[in-house]
C-alpha cells in the first residue's frame, strides 16, 4: 500500500507504568493498493468506513479496542483534517 496526506495524530502508552510500549497513530488521506499483500492474516478484517458513522459504531459496542478507540475519539475530538 502507499498511503498520501500521512499525518501524525496521537502517541498513547496502552499499559502505562507496567510497560513502555509507546503506540504512534497516524492518518492518511488517500490510499493506493500497489501489490498484492504477502500477509494473508494482517489485517484480513479491514474495511473503509464513513467517518459520520464513528459515534454510532463506538455507542452500539462495534469498536472495543482501545487503541482504536483512541484513534477514533482524537478524530472526534478534532476532526479528520
Amino acid at each position: 500500500m502507499r498511503v498520501e496526506g500521512l499525518r501524525h495524530l496521537v502517541t498513547f502508552e496502552p499499559v502505562i507504568g507496567m510497560v513502555r510500549s509507546p503506540h504512534h497513530v497516524y492518518a492518511a488521506t488517500a490510499l493506493d493498493g500497489v501489490s498484492t499483500p504477502t500477509e494473508l492474516n494482517e489485517g484480513s478484517g479491514l474495511q473503509w468506513i464513513a467517518l459520520d458513522s464513528i459515534r454510532r459504531r463506538i455507542d452500539d459496542g462495534e469498536v472495543q479496542n482501545s487503541g482504536t478507540l483512541v484513534a477514533l475519539l482524537h478524530l472526534l475530538a478534532f476532526g479528520a483534517e
